[in-house]
């Protein structure tokens, strides 16, 4: 699945949708099959779960990572590093970016709009149909439509992360999966993949003809970090 992805996959998606989670696993992927490969942390908003949390792993895995200043929520248009564009115009890395799940996010990203359209990139919008705002087939279209009003762009397909952490299983996944199915026949958007924590991919790997893909988890909440829990992708960590 990621040897074939574009050049550049976007990953949005609101609070506590995944996204950063997915994204992570994406770069690390893409690490595996590509010698130049860069992660661009745009979650200016978040606190705890960030993809700079994991920048040495990152690097010693040799995945680049570019990240935004913080303490810009206040501002109307952020500031982002140069690097970043250079990292979108160019050709010779694939480019993950973890856009924040807001529309501050959202504005972040469309200062790239032209850019990104220039280039062979996707731009997947993440679900998790069991957080409060995208529990139904018409919340989680409202918030693509606003998304893409911030951004400038349109988003080319859904992902579905249906999940309480620690807590999901096989129903969890089978329920939410059906509710991101709604949003995307409303949307008339395609599902690139439904993404599951790896221990629980065989048990659902054959519940919808849609793509898996098996999650290692890497974040950890700030009391987990605190009382130095598993190391980054321990089984015990929270998808965030």
């Amino acid at each position: 699945m990621v040897t074939t992805a574009k050049d550049l996959t976007i990953f949005v998606g609101h609070s506590g949708s995944g996204k950063t989670e997915i994204a992570l696993n994406w770069a690390w992927q893409l690490a595996d099959s590509f010698p130049a490969v860069a992660l661009v942390d745009l979650d200016i908003l978040n606190p705890y779960f960030t993809s700079r949390q994991l920048a040495e792993p990152l690097q010693k895995k040799g995945i680049e990572v570019v990240a935004a200043p913080r303490g810009l929520a206040n501002t109307d248009l952020p500031a982002i590093s140069p690097r970043v564009r250079g990292l979108i115009k160019g050709q010779e890395y694939r480019v993950v970016c973890d856009v924040g799940g807001d529309d501050l996010g959202a504005i972040a990203l469309g200062q790239f709009a032209a850019d990104i359209e220039d280039q062979d990139y996707q731009l997947l919008f993440v679900v998790n149909p069991l957080r409060p705002l995208t529990r139904k087939p018409q919340d989680i279209a409202a918030r693509v439509r606003e998304i893409e009003a911030a951004a400038g762009l349109r988003v080319t397909a859904l992902v579905s992360n249906p999940n309480l952490g620690g807590e999901t299983r096989r129903a969890i996944v089978q329920r939410g999966h059906k509710i991101v199915q709604g949003a995307a026949a409303r949307l008339e958007l395609p599902i690139a993949f439904l993404a599951v924590r790896s221990d629980l991919a065989g048990e659902v790997k054959d519940l919808f003809p849609v793509p898996l893909f098996p999650l290692r988890i890497f974040l950890k909440k700030p009391w987990e970090l605190a009382l130095g829990q598993a190391s980054p992708g321990g089984a015990q960590a929270f998808i965030v």
